[in-house]
């Protein structure tokens, strides 16, 4: 059996023989929008900064091939789409094709609280308890916001923390 090829081919535009995805109303992902550049890889799949054509605004998509796709990442899209908190980063569309999903979700700009959290030690530095506290306040919500619509995170952890922007404006939580 022949090996998928990988979605991104370091072009700017999505491939339209690779990408073929629609949302619900039928829209081809790529008359929509257009690839900026990839942001990284995982285990469930590979997250691009994507361009809507019309209005240049930024989002991030995440691309998971469906055979690797299990139950809990099918529930993960359908908690998203029906979350709406400013600590809970927001899923605003979903395509599929024959072989992927295409999650166009918020961008957080400002990474994994993890690697801030670990730039600061590498400076010897800490949070002060201010920071710390703005940052737990918002975690907090995030997880009350969740247990009010009967939702367990179950892996908390700061990787899975993204920060909005660099300066921390505010958190985005990944539900």
């Amino acid at each position: 059996m022949e090996k998928p090829k990988t979605p991104y081919k370091g072009h700017m535009t999505f491939n339209k023989t690779v990408f073929k995805g629609q949302n619900i109303k039928g829209e081809l992902i790529t008359d929509k929008y257009k690839v900026v550049k990839k942001l990284g890889a995982g285990g469930y799949g590979t997250v691009y900064e994507i361009q809507d054509i019309k209005t240049k605004e930024t989002y991030a998509c995440k691309v998971l091939t469906k055979k690797d796709v299990d139950k809990r990442l099918i529930k993960e899209r359908d908690i998203l789409l029906k979350m709406d908190h400013p600590n809970i980063i927001k899923l605003y569309e979903i395509f599929e094709d024959k072989r992927f999903y295409y999650m166009v979700t918020e961008e957080c700009k400002g990474g994994e609280l993890l690697d801030r959290i670990i730039s600061l030690l590498k400076q010897k530095q800490v949070y002060s308890e201010l920071e710390a506290f703005k940052i737990f306040k918002q975690i907090m919500q995030a997880i009350y916001y969740c247990h009010k619509q009967k939702i367990c995170h179950r892996d908390i952890k700061p990787e899975n923390i993204l920060m909005s922007t660099k300066c921390c404006q505010y958190m985005i939580f990944w539900t």
